[in-house]
């Protein structure tokens, strides 16, 4: 399973995790720093 299929699938069904989640955005940027 490729990474964005994992994440669709956890966006889909975020509830099973704990109930009251609200996904906010699927993706989220994060520059690196480091360089």
């Amino acid at each position: 399973m490729k990474e964005a299929e994992l994440r669709d699938r956890i966006a889909d069904h975020i509830e099973v995790l704990e109930n009251g989640l609200v996904l906010l955005k699927k993706e989220k940027y994060i520059p690196n720093s480091l360089l």
